[in-house]
């Protein structure tokens, strides 16, 4: 039994099938005898009609949602407390809140900007219900700089100021995208002096080993939770089922509801 249940905000989608449709009467019987209807043409019109009612099957889920039908979703029976928090996880909030907020994401991916306010505000509105964790996943080839600006916020944890290197380097993600490597390690290291980091220790804990292994530690707890895009959200309970929440609203509403804390 999944211990794993989906969030959403309002209406869900609406399930059903076509109607089946009635079946083909041929009128071969009703033509002149050199008129007949040959083998091969009555099996080219039953293909025909066969593919037509497995097209309209497959187009439904489309025209009544608007979108394609996805895969189904992954088996997630081991996505639980242990996956999402393991031991040493950087906790924003309260330390002692029995519920937590897991987001898995990207420095370079705008809608985790968008998120990163959200989260801020939802945290201090519920006053120490829930506190938050992030952690990293980089969803998208094309965010070649997502691994730094990863390394950078973990160079920052170890001076204490994870999520403050996060806040800057949310602000300076428009500079990010178009910058070369030798550029985005300009920006991070112009992060640390403003944050007041001792930017010797903060360059070599960038390649440090502890750093690497706690970003590749996200990665891989992202898929085994089977994300595949940022943000990606969990809502950890103390105990029981585990929330995957799709979206930064979705996201807002959850934690606002007071029926989630229990």
């Amino acid at each position: 039994m999944s211990n794993i249940t989906d969030a959403t905000s309002s209406t869900g989608k609406v399930e059903g099938t076509p109607a089946a449709q009635e079946p083909l009467t041929s009128t071969a019987t009703e033509l002149p005898a050199k008129k007949k209807v040959s083998g091969e043409v009555k099996l080219f019109i039953g293909i025909l009609v066969g593919a037509l009612i497995l097209g309209g099957a497959a187009l439904y889920p489309m025209l009544n949602t608007g979108q394609p039908p996805g895969p189904p979703p992954p088996k997630l029976d081991a996505v639980d407390r242990a996956l999402l928090i393991p031991a040493g996880s950087r906790i924003q909030g309260n330390p002692n809140a029995k519920y937590t907020l897991v987001e898995f994401s990207d420095f370079q991916c705008p809608s985790c900007k968008t998120a990163n306010p959200m989260i801020a505000k939802a945290l201090k509105e519920q006053n120490g219900k829930f506190n938050y964790i992030f952690r990293h996943y980089q969803a998208a080839r094309s965010h070649q700089h997502s691994r730094t600006l990863g390394l950078a916020a973990e160079a920052a944890g170890i001076q204490g100021k994870f999520y403050e290197m996060g806040d800057k380097l949310f602000e300076n993600q428009g500079r990010v995208e178009a910058a070369s490597p030798e550029e985005v390690s300009d920006i991070v290291v112009q992060c640390a002096k403003e944050l007041k980091l001792d930017v010797t220790k903060f360059k070599k804990d960038m390649d440090s080993k502890e750093a690497k292994d706690r970003y590749d530690s996200d990665r891989q707890a992202a898929e085994k939770a089977g994300v595949t895009s940022t943000p990606s959200f969990f809502f950890v309970p103390p105990t029981g089922q585990v929330t995957r929440i799709s979206t930064s609203a979705d996201m807002a509403w959850w934690v606002a509801d007071p029926k989630h804390y229990n």
